[in-house]
């Protein structure tokens, strides 16, 4: 009918699910014939992103069907309609719809937007007829947090890499944000990258950021001799090559510091149909840490690996000079992969560049796959060094999210499993002190479960 036009006033970006959004949907006739058109009712269903054009363009002959169309995207869709039963002479009629996003459920797998839709029931010249206008709105989720603390993703390919040619930047970093992450790092392959392409997508970084308000660092993923490299804050576009020669992983360590960027080992022990990616030169020195959760293969041995580089390895062990700080990524070469891995850091609530590098460096970090937990010795915190004594008793002050039910929390000591508590969420609480005797220098962390999810605390040192 194209006397009338539908038009939706909605926010483009919505929180899932805490916030509710108000959707303003307006009618007018443009009848040149001052004819009176009959709006009869109007509805707005809200779902996910549907594939083809089924539900629109056509007519919705009942509730159902409309409701049906979306049915592969979402788990429970939402509708709403108003009986209106008056005439529209030239003129103008708006109609607000107050929308509960608990009861829209979006599937968050799926990297598409919701979609709104507005069915308007019209009768003209006695024929009824359902006209329909959609549009598109970005949902991300509500990660929660405990105060301070942010959460990114350090490990995301894009197209630049061998991912498919849509993951582009600005994909990434949007299913970064509705994965509920304040921050991701692009880690592009250096082999596929070079100072033009390095410096292109560095302008697209910008972009998505300032787009989606998400804090998106220029890394890279580096190849040596040794193995994979993640790199973040080096400024500038780095190579595995020197001359001919491939750099090996002390070599690009040495250059890093030079730079004051900083660089994790990727997945040390991942070896899959993909390739044997484990980690070879264990002698290096000088690097910030390790990943310890990636998306793509298992975190055992790089636990048992993190704690002997931290305790059991005996050139360190003596001085204490070296400490790896442990992180978890996705990995992720397409956009279903975001969010099986990321890491939380402490940055009192900051998104700058800055302050999430330096947070990685000095370990005040925790990798997981959704709990968060922390801990403090005497006002000390992850990755800080405390002074104890000999057979001193001291508490771990643990705290963790409010309504967070873990199944158990696990203390580790210098490598070895001190002690375990089990149904950790007791009379409503979200924090426990625990006593422990210190018997020798070393490091504390603290392991967290919730069902089949984790969470790896760096450590606190102490000497």
């Amino acid at each position: 009918m194209k006397d009338i036009k539908i038009t939706i006033d909605s926010p483009d970006i919505v929180r899932w699910p805490e916030t509710d959004f108000r959707v303003c949907v307006s009618i007018s006739n443009t009848a040149k014939d001052h004819q009176d058109i009959f709006i009869k009712e109007i509805g707005i269903w809200a779902g996910g992103v549907i594939l083809g054009s089924a539900a629109v363009g056509r007519k919705l002959p009942s509730i159902a069907e409309g409701v049906a169309v979306a049915r592969t995207l979402i788990e429970k869709p939402y509708y709403q309609k108003k009986k209106l039963l008056r005439f529209l002479n030239n003129s103008i009629c708006s109609f607000t719809f107050d929308i509960n996003l608990k009861a829209v459920k979006p599937d968050l797998s799926y990297g598409d937007n919701f979609k709104l839709v507005a069915t308007v029931s019209v009768i003209k010249d006695g024929k009824e007829e359902r006209l329909d206008v959609s549009r598109e709105v970005v949902y991300y989720q509500a990660l929660q947090k405990l105060p301070g603390w942010v959460a990114g993703d350090p490990h995301v390919h894009t197209r630049y890499s061998d991912a498919l040619p849509w993951c582009t930047v600005k994909r990434q970093a949007l299913a970064c944000k509705k994965a509920g992450f304040d921050w991701v790092i692009i880690t592009d392959h250096d082999d596929l990258l070079d100072p033009i392409a390095y410096a292109r997508e560095r302008l697209q970084c910008r972009a998505a950021e300032k787009m989606f308000d998400i804090a998106v660092l220029l890394g890279e993923e580096v190849t040596t001799t040794g193995g994979d490299v993640l790199v973040y804050g080096a400024g500038r576009y780095i190579s595995r090559w020197e001359g001919s020669s491939q750099k090996t992983g002390q070599e690009l360590i040495d250059e890093l510091r030079f730079s004051k960027g900083v660089c994790f080992l990727a997945h040390p022990f991942r070896c899959d149909i993909f390739g044997d990616h484990r980690w070879k030169e264990w002698h290096v020195s000088g690097y910030t840490g390790l990943e310890i959760l990636n998306g793509r293969c298992s975190e055992q041995k790089a636990l048992e690996a993190w704690d002997w580089l931290a305790w059991e390895r005996d050139d360190w062990k003596e001085t204490g000079e070296q400490r790896w700080v442990g992180i978890g990524g996705s990995d992720a070469h397409h956009l279903f992969g975001i969010g099986r891995k990321f890491t939380f850091v402490f940055t009192d609530g900051s998104k700058s560049h800055s302050s999430i590098i330096n947070a990685l460096r000095s370990g005040y970090a925790v990798a997981s796959n959704g709990p968060l937990v922390d801990f403090t010795v005497k006002g000390k915190h992850l990755g800080e060094t405390v002074t104890l004594h000999q057979g001193e008793r001291i508490f771990l002050a643990v705290r963790w999210l409010q309504g967070q039910r873990l199944d158990r929390l696990r203390v580790v000591m210098n490598g070895r499993a001190i002690l375990e508590i089990d149904d950790i969420t007791f009379h409503n609480s979200n924090s426990i002190q625990i006593p422990i005797t210190i018997q020798d220098p070393g490091f504390i962390r603290i392991e967290a479960e919730e069902g089949n999810k984790v969470a790896y605390t760096n450590p606190i040192f102490f000497t």
